[in-house]
């Protein structure tokens, strides 16, 4: 997001990242700021998510597709 494509590779976050990224309406020329945190969804991690929790916008969850397969680890992952 905050380059404007994928990167060419990606790797397991273990500490938040945060990203002020710039967006754009379509095809209006002003420019907007958003902030963007990077939040690991280890159960071993999750305790840290309620400063970020507190301040937050909005939430989008990205879940890893491999694990639909394997009901247990999906019921995990909503907890």
């Amino acid at each position: 997001m905050q380059f404007g494509k994928a990167p060419p590779g990606t790797v397991t976050s273990v500490i938040p990242n945060e990203e002020d990224c710039k967006i754009s309406a379509g095809d209006q020329e002003a420019e907007s700021s958003v902030r963007v945190v990077d939040f690991p969804g280890h159960v071993k991690l999750r305790s840290g998510s309620e400063e970020y929790l507190k301040r937050a916008l909005k939430i989008v969850f990205v879940v890893d597709a491999l694990v639909f397969n394997q009901n247990d680890r999906v019921r995990e992952a909503v907890r």
